[in-house]
């Protein structure tokens, strides 16, 4: 008889995502699509704002669009796109938004980090 114990693991339910690799080595990526919709929702109502911004005040600086942003996003979006950027990462985000507004965009949900 075998000295080695026989393990049984159940992943019933589980969202597993997707492994890469071999001889030991690899790279996990692990789907969670309600934090990439909560990036997705939050980079759209940012780029959204900074639009208007844009049409209504073209020479807008800086600190006025993150202020323009900050009073137009929800604070429950605030605290929900902070929790997703954490775990997916700035990659998951840039995903999301159009190539002008990628580094305000940014910005902006790093400062709602640090607030």
């Amino acid at each position: 008889m075998s000295d080695i114990p026989k393990v049984q693991q159940t992943f019933s339910g589980a969202q597993i995502g997707s492994v890469f690799g071999g001889d030991n080595k690899g790279i996990i990526h692990v789907n969670l699509p309600e934090q990439k919709q909560t990036l997705a929702e939050a980079a759209h109502e940012i780029q959204r704002l900074l639009k208007q911004l844009e049409e209504n005040n073209p020479e807008a600086t800086l600190e006025q669009k993150t202020a323009w942003v900050n009073a137009g996003v929800d604070p429950t979006l605030k605290k929900r796109a902070v929790n997703a950027l954490k775990s997916g990462g700035k990659a998951a985000l840039n995903e999301f938004l159009d190539n002008p507004y990628v580094n305000i965009t940014m910005a902006i949900v790093e400062g709602w980090n640090e607030g």
